[in-house]
């Protein structure tokens, strides 16, 4: 299998860019190592919603369906331009949360597409193009199929209402030759094809060449001076490239130790890995099995009681040296065997050095609305890829907010998307585990979205090129008011010298949240939907209602659709003791609700209250309201009855819905 690709990278007579030349630079890891030959700059085209301007104007609008470069008619169809963009280019990535009807590629002008193909079953896995390079993951379609051209791009689809779509292509220098990909590829490119899946399905450890070299090493936690530096003559004499690294790790805590454990990798004498050991792997906090392109993490013991497979795949160049450290931190019990690979390499004005760097945000409220970089680096190299945990405190949503790529000095972000798991390959806020070869949802504790959650997305074709520098933002976009914590590991290539923004490690930032879910209660409260309903209007109904378990006390309320004014319910309450008592209650807010009025004992309790919500088409959490204090028995009538409606709410305007009663 390496021999073919070799032959299918190294054949002078191919012309420079093509189908299988492309194919072949897909499965080739060593070529993220270089600069890429010949130039080209990455750029995205999205469904993002257009009404985002600038910072200053509808920066976080989320709109993100539907819009397209234009929309034409053809044929009698209306379809919507995905991308229309001069060569010599390629897509190389395709992503789509709810692709419909035919999408359609049309090159170099032509009258007929190239491709004309069910678009869910082109990205999904089920139609002429097999998995891994198309792939449902989690809600979320997938194509990596490359598709050249030398002049032209169009791209439409003819179902084009609310369509979610990412479109990854390059462009080449003007004169760049490039064999357009043509309508029979797929049928003679099946070999190139077949073998692309297959490399990318089965990665590989490293290649045996000529001047290889293994070394191997063991670290224990109580070695004197608390660190280890692996080094040895043949690892440290260059130039070559490490392209295979496994770490074998036990420890007492194991997840504790992966994130306070300190990789550090220098070549050449600079320091570009900085990182704890196991988000290195691209999956925290914990052990997370996985299987991707450049890494692999196994867990289970062995016979020698290690408790951790960890394999990276990156190729790391350097010129004259290497030397790989760990600092235990803190750490008990730790213990890694380690082996390295190292090949020859030619070290030239195109070699890139490997970086990994590593944030944390601390503690951090989602309100207000942000922009959280993950990376800015000065210099000249590649972005290839990057991982994101998040602790999540609450079920709902995390991930609403839209990656933003500055590339060398951008004002405005050519790479501009419409979702954090829309930018990680899945889709509708999906909770499911998966992996695949260049993006993978690792953790998702649940229920829900609620706890940590882990997922990530490595690139080949779709690496970003940088000359001046590069800067990688994610919005901080949640669906509730909370606080979250999140890390974020990148990974990118770049010359010597190059630096980033990348912040000290602070010891704060080490330490993982617990984060057990435990059902919303309110202290003290009497369900109204388990409450006896002792009278009621005639011919209304009233019943338990599954809402949010996060806002409603016991994940219900007594949902009452009352039909006129004067319709009521009326609950038997219990009290733990006769007396004088404030009685509150918790009424919830929605978008078709009306103006309540509430009473004890047959006597009027406080004001009327208005129960529309004024965000539309929403239902509101409820809100604590004081109906006054109260001599009462162990029991006592709450009646609550509908007393006029909202012009502003929606038809019914009638109903109403009490989540609990609070006696204090």
């Amino acid at each position: 299998m390496l021999l073919a690709l070799a032959l299918l990278l190294q054949n002078p007579a191919r012309p420079a860019i093509d189908l299988a030349g492309l194919l072949a630079e897909l499965v080739d890891r060593s070529a993220l190592g270089r600069l890429p030959a010949p130039p080209y700059v990455a750029r995205q085209a999205s469904s993002y919603d257009r009404a985002s301007v600038s910072p200053d104007k509808d920066w976080f609008a989320n709109g993100d369906a539907g819009q397209y470069v234009r929309t034409e008619e053809r044929e009698g169809r209306t379809e919507g331009v995905l991308l229309d963009v001069d060569g010599p280019g390629a897509i190389v990535r395709i992503w789509s949360a709810n692709p419909a009807g035919t999408l359609r590629i049309t090159l170099d002008g032509a009258d007929a597409p190239v491709l004309a193909e069910d678009m869910a079953s082109l990205l999904g896995g089920t139609g002429k193009v097999a998995a891994p390079l198309s792939q449902q993951t989690s809600h979320g379609w997938n194509l990596y199929l490359p598709i050249p051209y030398a002049k032209h791009c169009l791209v439409t689809c003819d179902q084009p209402k609310d369509v979610y779509y990412h479109l990854g292509y390059r462009t080449y220098p003007t004169g760049t030759a490039v064999t357009s990909f043509a309508a029979d590829d797929l049928k003679r490119g099946a070999t190139a094809i077949d073998l692309a899946n297959a490399t990318l399905a089965h990665p590989h450890q490293f290649a045996n060449a000529d001047g290889a070299h293994t070394f191997g090493y063991e670290l224990d936690a109580a070695h004197p001076g608390g660190r280890f530096v692996a080094s040895d003559a043949k690892l440290a004499h260059g130039p070559r490239a490490a392209d295979y690294l496994e770490f074998r790790v036990r420890a007492d805590d194991l997840p504790l130790a992966l994130r306070r454990a300190i990789l550090r990798i220098s070549f050449d004498g600079e320091e570009t890995v900085v990182c704890p050991l196991g988000d290195f792997f691209a999956t925290a906090p914990g052990v997370n099995d996985y299987q991707s392109w450049p890494i692999t993490v196994g867990s289970g013991g062995d016979e020698s009681g290690f408790e951790a497979d960890l394999v990276c795949r990156w190729v790391m160049p350097y010129r004259d040296r290497i030397e790989l450290a760990v600092d235990p931190n803190g750490a008990k019990g730790l213990s890694i065997l380690g082996e390295v690979h190292t090949e020859p390499w030619t070290f030239d004005d195109r070699s890139l050095l490997f970086h990994a760097r590593w944030r944390a945000s601390g503690r951090v409220s989602t309100r207000p609305k942000r922009d959280w970089t993950h990376l800015a680096v000065t210099g000249r190299g590649v972005f290839v890829g990057d991982m994101l945990s998040i602790g999540n405190p609450v079920k709902a949503w995390w991930g609403e907010g839209d990656e933003k790529f500055y590339v060398d000095g951008e004002t405005f972000p050519s790479h501009f998307g419409t979702g954090t798991e829309d930018y990680y390959g899945y889709a509708w806020c999906g909770t499911e585990l998966f992996q695949a070869p260049l993006h993978d949802q690792t953790r998702c504790d649940g229920p829900g979205n609620f706890g940590w959650c882990s997922v990530n997305r490595f690139r080949a074709l779709d690496a970003i090129p940088f000359e001046k520098g590069l800067r990688f933002d994610m919005e901080l976009w949640h669906w509730r008011e909370c606080t979250v914590e999140m890390a974020a590991t990148t990974f990118y290539y770049a010359r010597p010298g190059a630096k980033d923004d990348t912040p000290a490690i602070r010891d704060a930032d080490l330490s993982v949240a617990k984060l057990e879910w435990k059902p919303f209660r309110i202290d003290g409260a009497v369900e109204a939907e388990d409450a006896q309903v002792v009278a009621a209007s005639p011919g209304i109904a009233h019943e338990p209602q599954a809402l949010d378990d996060e806002q409603w006390s016991g994940g219900r309320q007594l949902w009452v659709r009352a039909k006129a004014v004067g319709d009521f319910v009326e609950l038997a309450v219990p009290v733990a003791s006769a007396g004088r008592h404030e009685i509150v209650v918790y009424p919830t807010r929605s978008f078709d609700y009306g103006i309540v009025q509430f009473s004890v004992d047959g006597a009027r309790a406080g004001d009327p209250v208005v129960t529309f919500n004024t965000e539309e088409h929403a239902v509101g959490a409820p809100r604590a309201i004081s109906l006054g204090t109260f001599d009462v028995g162990r029991e006592f009538k709450l009646r609550a009855e509908l007393v006029g409606t909202s012009d502003r709410s929606d038809a019914p305007h009638t109903y109403f819905g009490i989540d609990c009663v609070v006696v204090r």
